[in-house]
Order: C-alpha cells, then sequence, then structure tokens
C-alpha cells in the first residue's frame, strides 16, 4: 500500500490563521465591554464653585490649600449652583451625590460635621420644583480624627425616573453649625455626582435613542 503524504500547512496560513483568532478575541471582548454600563463622576471642583450663589459663603483657602473652601465653626456657610447631567447618562437612573473634604485639625474626639445637602431637579419642558429637604451626610472613607485626612461623604440618592437628556441639578450644600460639633473650619475639595453611563452621548442633538 502506497503511503499517503499529508500536505502540511502553509506558514503563511498559520500566521494568518492566528492573526485572525486574535482579532475576534479583541472583537469579543471590546463588544463586551460597549454592551455594559459604567459609572462616572460628574465632578465640581470647590475652586470652580461661584460664591456669589450664597447669601453666607464659606472662605477661599489661599494659604494652606489654595482654591478649597474653609467653612466656618461659628456661622452656618452655604454654597449653591447648578449643573447639566452628561448625555451618557443612563436616562432613569439614580444619581448619587457626595463631597470630598477635610478637617483642619486634629480631632482625637472624632467630633461631627454637619454636612447637609438639598437638590431640585428638572428636564428641558419642566419647571423647576421646590427643592429637597436638606440631607444629612453618611462618612464612607476616612475617619473624623486625622488632620487634612481626605473623606468623601456621600448623600441620599436622587432619584431620576421621570427625567431624560438635558436634565439639570440644582443643589445646595451648607455646613450646618447649630447641629455640629467640630470646633475648627471644615474644609471642602469638591463635590461630585455619580453616574451610570451606557452611551457615549446622545444619538440624535436633543434626545437619545
Amino acid at each position: 500500500m502506497a503511503n499517503i503524504r499529508v500536505a502540511s500547512i502553509p506558514t503563511d496560513w498559520n500566521r494568518a490563521h492566528g492573526t485572525i483568532t486574535s482579532m475576534l478575541r479583541n472583537f469579543s471582548y471590546w463588544l463586551d465591554r460597549a454592551s455594559r454600563d459604567y459609572w462616572e463622576a460628574l465632578q465640581i471642583p470647590a475652586g470652580s464653585i461661584n460664591l456669589s450663589g450664597s447669601a453666607t459663603p464659606p472662605t477661599v483657602d489661599t494659604t494652606t490649600v489654595p482654591g478649597s473652601l474653609l467653612f466656618s465653626t461659628s456661622s452656618t456657610n452655604a454654597i449653591a449652583g447648578c449643573v447639566q447631567v452628561p448625555h451618557g447618562w443612563k436616562e432613569g437612573s439614580n444619581i448619587y451625590p457626595h463631597i470630598h473634604w477635610t478637617k483642619t485639625t486634629a480631632d482625637g474626639s472624632g467630633l461631627a460635621v454637619a454636612w447637609e445637602m438639598k437638590y431640585a431637579v428638572a428636564s428641558i419642558g419642566e419647571a423647576i420644583p421646590a427643592y429637597s429637604a436638606w440631607l444629612s451626610h453618611t462618612l464612607e472613607s476616612g475617619d473624623l480624627t486625622t488632620l487634612e485626612k481626605h473623606n468623601l461623604s456621600s448623600f441620599t440618592a436622587i432619584n431620576m425616573a421621570a427625567e431624560t437628556v438635558g436634565v439639570y441639578i440644582f443643589w445646595q450644600l451648607q455646613r450646618d453649625v447649630t447641629d455640629d460639633t467640630y470646633g475648627s473650619n471644615a474644609r471642602l475639595l469638591g463635590i461630585d455626582f455619580h453616574y451610570e453611563r451606557n452611551t457615549g452621548g446622545s444619538e440624535i442633538e436633543y434626545d437619545k435613542l
């Protein structure tokens, strides 16, 4: 019986097959990532906040952390503003506000700082409603004892179930010294609104498919 000779697969074919396989794996990877929702932060650094929006604004620090805001221990300082939610936001999903802040002195007793926030939301075509009640913060990371420790505090989620692309958040933040036991300035570094993102933006300028 004659020997059957099997032709070898050309090296170029092996190389092409490996390249195609690698491309398909990469495509599958990026397709999977594109189909997921992601978290993003809508950031408002303290130095970008217009203090004229409040009758009792905090002081701008010009020495230790220039541009940060110092909230007094002797009077209730407040700030306010408004911001549009990016078009990549997953319509109808909640938005989660939080602040980044520090204590300006060491505090072995870990005394409370009474940060409070209230807000209102309005999509295009809606009247701006009344603000919510003042909401207290929850310390999520950091501590209340260490000098200039970078702390993160969260507030109750903002219900966005009825809102659409173009929605604005109107917010106010204060340190309520009538409910505050810490005896030194509290430093605000910035405000963030965490939101879920499911696209890079709107496919139609003022709408979202």
